[in-house]
């Protein structure tokens, strides 16, 4: 999967997990996509960079919590239910 394709796939993954979870961590990225903790550290500076108002990092929980100006832009044509089914087809990982 291209880098451009692999970073949309888990900002999609992010706006799915905070809108039905209010809340997701970087084990949640690395289990669902296979991914390394610096590369899924380096995704969530750059979906906060670009939506600095969706979440913040809760250091009690040890988490990116939902914040109440969230705006799920990613997930434009799809349920976040069935985008995270899919991505548990397509990655083959339980979510």
């Amino acid at each position: 999967m291209s880098r451009p394709l692999l970073d949309d796939a888990v900002f999609k993954f992010i706006d799915a997990k905070l809108l039905i979870h209010g809340c997701i961590t970087t084990v949640d990225v690395s289990k669902a996509f296979g991914l390394g903790r610096q590369k899924v550290s380096g995704l969530f500076t750059k979906y906060r960079n670009a939506h600095p108002h969706n979440m913040h990092h809760d250091v009690h929980q040890k988490c990116y919590v939902r914040d109440d100006t969230f705006d799920a832009g990613y997930l434009t044509n799809i349920s976040p239910n069935a985008y995270l089914d899919a991505v548990c087809v397509v990655f083959g990982k339980p979510i």
